[in-house]
């Protein structure tokens, strides 16, 4: 009787490591998919926040309103705050695709820097600034007036 006993012990061994093993498995590809849930997440979100960063522009901007080809295709280009320049001001800046105009964000000062969205070069349009890295400006806000002035890239 005792060897059966033994024998039968054995094979509950066998089960149980093969139910492990099975469990690890499983935990194994339950991890690879929340890895990749996680990365497709991630991409979405980032889409997300700049198709909410671009309607933000498109209900601000009226008849120059990027399209949503355009929009997708927006570059951003960084900005640092010239000496003298400050939070509300408007900054004409030399870019790939032309001379531009984009306003100061608030909290952001002289000697940093902020992003903004750099539509394609057939789009004109107003600029909303995000805090952000580096461009040539043209000499201060110079050409850009209080009201965003300089013809239809400011404004």
């Amino acid at each position: 009787g005792s060897e059966a006993s033994e024998g039968s012990e054995g094979s509950d061994d066998s089960h149980a490591a093969s139910a492990e093993s099975h469990r690890l498995s499983q935990l194994h590809s339950l991890a690879q998919f929340a890895r990749t849930q996680t990365q497709a997440l991630q991409e979405v979100l980032s889409a997300l926040q700049l198709r909410e960063q671009l309607g933000e522009q498109l209900g601000r901007q009226g008849p120059n309103a990027l399209t949503p080809a355009a929009a997708a295709a927006a570059q951003k280009m960084a900005v640092t705050v010239p000496p003298g320049a400050a939070a509300g001001m408007w900054l004409q800046i030399h870019t790939p695709n032309g001379l531009m105009c984009t306003q100061i964000p608030a909290g952001v000062h002289p000697g940093h820097t902020f992003e903004f969205l750099m539509p394609m070069p057939q789009q004109r349009t107003q600029l909303r600034a995000y805090p952000g890295l580096d461009s040539t400006l043209s000499s201060g806000n110079a050409g850009c007036d209080s009201s965003g002035g300089v013809g239809s890239s400011c404004g």
